[in-house]
């Protein structure tokens, strides 16, 4: 019996749009954890709870508005994989 993998192109998805936040703000996401000693369990108890916000990227709208669908918490919102990649590489141009 096959099981379910938690990591999924969701969650891909979703890891795109914190490394582009990272990028835009030159921060590390949600470094209010720890950086060097991540808080997995204050994280994951906040998430679970909806406390987790990640605050709003002071960046270009296109790649803000981006980010904010990446990140979107309903993983059945968020783009698909091969959208991300076609506005990446139109900042490109």
């Amino acid at each position: 019996m096959a099981t379910k993998s938690w990591f999924t192109h969701q969650s891909d998805v979703y890891s795109i749009g914190l490394v582009l936040w990272e990028i835009s703000e030159r921060e590390v996401v949600y470094a209010k954890y720890g950086v060097s000693q991540f808080d997995h369990f204050t994280f994951f108890s906040d998430f679970q709870l909806g406390n987790v916000q990640l605050p709003s990227p002071h960046c270009d709208e296109t790649l803000k508005q981006m980010i904010l669908d990446c990140t979107v918490f309903d993983h059945t919102a968020r783009p698909a994989i091969h959208k991300c990649l076609t506005q990446i590489d139109d900042f490109q141009k």
